[in-house]
């Protein structure tokens, strides 16, 4: 058995209800936000090479925007939008301008 304090109270639990508590943790972080946001798939419109940088789009906004803050569905904002928050937010998360353009791309496709 573990001891877990938190202040106020401590809890005392199994090691297998400490996985379990785990397992719900991981879980729920997982599955939060990131499925809402579409995943770039092959379509007639998109070439190979369009869509690997889509998916590196994806890839960039949830780990350079979600790694502080909430992220928002593409949908949420127009491209106007979009492009003014990109630029408001570069220098904090730190984006090269290629990224920049990925997470642009990303953020308004089929807008």
């Amino acid at each position: 058995m573990k001891k877990y304090s938190s202040g106020c109270f401590s809890l005392i639990c199994s090691k297998k209800t400490s996985n379990l508590l785990f397992l719900s943790t991981v879980l729920l972080a997982a599955f939060s936000c990131t499925p809402s946001l579409y995943i770039p798939t092959a379509d007639p419109q998109t070439k190979a090479n369009d869509l690997s940088e889509l998916q590196e789009g994806r890839r960039l906004y949830i780990s350079k925007c979600g790694g502080c803050h909430t992220l928002y569905l593409p949908g949420k904002h127009t491209k106007q939008e979009w492009q003014v928050t990109i630029n408001n937010m570069a220098t904090r998360a730190h984006l090269a301008p290629l990224e920049k353009i990925r997470i642009f791309n990303y953020l308004t496709k089929g807008m």
